[in-house]
């Protein structure tokens, strides 16, 4: 049996496309790895929500039944250091009311990864829910609606006269 001698031009050829190769392969291992191990950013995955915290606000408020008229916003928006302090006034009906939407608005901003306080707003028998995200602040006064007056009802026909 007579062998053929393999030419050095074929194996030089093998080479030339083997170190390309080799090199996109190690390019993209480090690629998966930095991707693995490297956080695109601070907050998780679950809490980096595109959108305004405005609209959350009002969105929530409009479940739990606070429309415009009982609602102020951005009245006043004050700067404490580097943040801006967006004040919000609401009314609403009654205490459970207040700390249902207390509560909604404090899971809203755990959601987004935004530390939040929550406090009783003084002697009023509100609450008062702080929102931190970062550059901007809101502060969320929550209050207990006045009570409605009823209109005296006028009677037709005729009025009692003293004699």
């Amino acid at each position: 049996m007579v062998t053929r001698k393999r030419s050095r031009r074929t194996q030089t050829q093998r080479n030339v496309w083997l170190i390309p190769v080799l090199g996109v392969a190690l390019i993209a291992l480090v690629a998966a790895l930095w991707m693995l191990f490297h956080p695109s950013s601070e907050q998780p995955e679950e809490a980096r929500i595109e959108g305004n915290f405005a609209d959350v606000i009002r969105q929530t408020a409009a479940r739990r039944g606070v429309g415009q008229p009982h609602r102020q916003e951005d009245d006043p928006i004050r700067k404490e250091g580097e943040v801006f302090v967006r004040t919000w006034r609401m009314q609403l009906a009654g205490d459970e009311a207040i700390h249902a939407l207390s509560s909604d608005l404090e899971a809203e901003a755990a959601r987004w990864g935004a530390p939040v306080t929550a406090a009783d707003d003084g002697d009023r028998g509100g609450r008062m829910v702080r929102v931190d995200l970062g550059v901007e602040a809101f502060e969320i006064h929550l209050a207990p609606a006045p009570p409605v007056a009823r209109r005296a009802v006028r009677r037709r026909g005729k009025t009692p006269r003293a004699q």
